[in-house]
């Protein structure tokens, strides 16, 4: 293999393991509720961790004052959750769309 071929191969991978567009860093301010949080997550794909233990994966539709919609459930993915904000003890993000 000659060198030309070599780089061209080596720039080819680089390129495709490339994300096109990154994602900003998740930031939380001093102030900010889990509500501020969600909303800097909506449209995006999330679980939630529920004071029963329970996880829920979904993509985030909308935050209201007391409630979330979660579409597109992990495994039922014809359904929606409304689930109340006093009942999410942790909201799980996907940690490599910001390395």
């Amino acid at each position: 293999m000659n060198a030309k071929t070599w780089l061209l191969g080596f720039l080819i991978a680089l390129v495709s393991t490339t994300p096109l567009s990154a994602e900003p860093k998740l930031v939380i301010k001093e102030n900010d509720s889990l509500q501020d949080v969600l909303r800097g997550q909506a449209d995006k794909k999330i679980g939630v961790l529920l004071n029963s233990g329970v996880e829920l994966h979904g993509v985030l539709k909308e935050v209201g004052a007391k409630v979330i919609r979660l579409q597109e459930l992990r495994n039922r993915e014809a359904f929606d959750a409304v689930i109340p904000l006093s009942e999410v003890s942790a909201v799980l993000i996907d940690n490599h769309l910001f390395d």
